[in-house]
């Protein structure tokens, strides 16, 4: 990671810390701001991918892959662009589908990591359960919005903290990519 990428994602997570303790002093607001930070991150994503696809990888294999996930992604966020006046519990499930997949991405990345016996395998293993944890919870509160704005915004800290250490370590491997 170069020192200007280490720079930006403290930067990121700083913001991302300051929005989640916002969320939790006013879960009304927070609420609206979760709805928000969901849609913009799903749209910088989609946004990302399609212009990797476009610089990238056109003439490569599986660069068709790209282009569909670059679509896919903007045709979520619009979806959810136009659900911001929907049933919490729709919003909820969302979430609820979101976290759990970031779990279980982190828990397989643990297993990988272990099988390569990387020294981070417990660290991105604990990150996952957590994660997951975070999606039962969140089930489990479902009628809720104000429980699941706490617990996303508890989430988004863990998430920005989990940031701000990983762009503090020292990479001893050279990343291509």
């Amino acid at each position: 990671m170069t020192n200007s990428r280490r720079v930006f994602v403290i930067i990121k997570s700083l913001i991302l810390i300051l929005l989640a303790v916002a969320m939790i002093l006013d879960p009304d607001i927070g609420y609206i701001a979760l709805l928000i930070i969901i849609e913009i991150a799903l749209l910088v994503k989609g946004i990302s991918l399609l212009f990797y696809y476009f610089t990238m990888t056109r003439y490569k294999v599986g660069g068709m892959a790209t282009l569909y996930k670059g679509i896919f992604v903007i045709d979520a966020t619009l979806l959810l662009f136009g659900l911001s006046k929907a049933p919490q519990k729709l919003i909820m499930i969302a979430l609820v589908l979101m976290l759990a997949f970031e779990g279980v991405v982190y828990i397989m990345k643990a297993m990988k990591s272990k099988k390569l016996e990387a020294g981070n395998w417990k660290y991105q293993l604990l990150h996952g359960i957590f994660m997951f944890i975070v999606a039962i919870i969140c089930i489990i509160f479902i009628d809720s919005y104000r429980i699941a704005t706490l617990i996303f915004a508890v989430s988004l800290i863990v998430w920005a903290v989990s940031d701000i250490i990983t762009a503090m370590r020292k990479t001893a491997i050279v990343y291509i990519g």
